[in-house]
């Protein structure tokens, strides 16, 4: 929301110099008393007076125009803002999601560990196991524990940071509802960088810069002659005197350096939006790698690491219930799948946060299959 001061600003820019109203009385003696009324009727003089100035010629367009380009300024830094919010939002969201998932993960590998400390447990019993398997399937079940515990805590920190972006208090049991998968976009570089200029921060950034021209060609019109206005009514003797002035300021120095001034911040104004517009490019090829490369690791981390390791640990299992493999091998195939799930989720969750940057950069939203 554009804030209401720049507002009403901007409403009252441009509009005459304000005009000054009210009455005055005349009375007293010598010869300094000339208004014939007073003089002639030998009484006390009243009279109303209204006095309007146009102000320096052409400054009032000028002052039009420069706060209607500070306005502009004001509301693309209100998208702005409202785009960066938008991306603290999602990032929170897409941590809880990724929260609550890593939770079931941890959950299910406690659950994998108890059952094959159970099978330990019974195979120890009829003596096909040394103990030294039956303590490590217990070390390996409390190392899942405490997974879990560490889940549960990582859980309440993400609903907790989510919380105050949605209006509610920290403790509120959120939950993230949808698919932490990342949708693959086709983009092409050049039709983002199409799309970045017309980003709110750039459009801020160029109402700024027209603002600080106009703000300039304003310090060079106060050169300007002015005209005023000034009308007297006596009420007395009723009459009126109608008084038209033009004035031409003579400058000692005060006005010329004050636009060489606003001339030098015009260029600065200029020169830093050449600058942001260098930095968001750069900004948007970092965020277009970055998406791409986290976008192929994720999808080859599945298909080449996660999905193998995932059977190979499926054989292993079969494998140590019928006595054919040793527990020490079961041990390393859960644990790296265990490792590489949480690892796997990760990775999702950078290509989110990856494309809710680029998103943010460009200042608007891809299109989503």
């Amino acid at each position: 929301m554009v804030d209401k001061r720049t507002y009403w600003q901007a409403q009252g820019a441009g509009s005459l110099p304000t005009a000054s109203i009210g009455v005055g009385g005349l009375g007293g003696n010598g010869p300094g008393l000339i208004n014939s009324n007073y003089t002639n009727l030998f009484r006390d003089d009243y009279y109303v007076f209204v006095n309007q100035s146009s102000g320096p010629f052409g400054s009032l367009g000028t002052k039009r125009r420069s706060a209607q380009f500070r306005l502009e300024a004001a509301r693309q830094q209100a998208l702005d803002a409202k785009v960066q919010l938008q991306q603290s939002v999602k990032d929170a969201f897409y941590r809880l999601l990724a929260g609550q998932m890593r939770l079931q993960v941890s959950q299910r590998n406690l659950g994998l560990a108890e059952e094959v400390s159970r099978i330990a447990q019974a195979r120890f019993k009829v003596g096909q196991v040394p103990r030294l398997d039956l303590m490590s399937a217990e070390v390996e079940k409390n190392r899942a524990q405490q997974e879990l515990v560490t889940a549960q805590a990582e859980l309440r920190q993400a609903r907790a940071r989510l919380a105050p972006f949605l209006g509610e208090e920290s403790s509120q049991e959120l939950v993230a509802e949808g698919d932490l998968s990342p949708p693959a976009l086709e983009l092409v570089f050049t039709a983002l960088q199409a799309k970045i200029q017309d980003s709110p921060r750039l459009a801020a950034a160029d109402a700024g810069v027209q603002q600080a021209h106009q703000e300039a060609v304003l310090a060079g019109q106060q050169g300007n002659p002015s005209a005023s206005l000034g009308l007297v009514h006596d009420l007395v003797v009723p009459n009126y005197v109608l008084q038209v002035t033009l004035a031409i300021p003579m400058d000692w120095g005060e006005l010329g350096n004050e636009y060489a001034a606003k001339q030098a911040a015009a260029r600065e104004a200029e020169a830093r939006f050449t600058q942001l517009r260098r930095q968001m490019n750069s900004e948007l090829q970092v965020s277009y790698d970055t998406y791409l490369s986290s976008q192929q690791v994720q999808q080859n981390y599945r298909e080449k690491v996660l999905e193998p390791a995932e059977e190979m640990a499926r054989i292993t299992e079969k494998g140590y219930r019928r006595g054919a493999l040793p527990y020490a091998q079961l041990l390393n195939a859960q644990r790296l799948v265990s490792d590489l799930r949480r690892q796997y989720l990760e990775k999702q969750l950078d290509v989110q946060l990856a494309l809710d940057a680029l998103e943010a950069t460009l200042g608007q939203p891809l299109e989503r299959p």
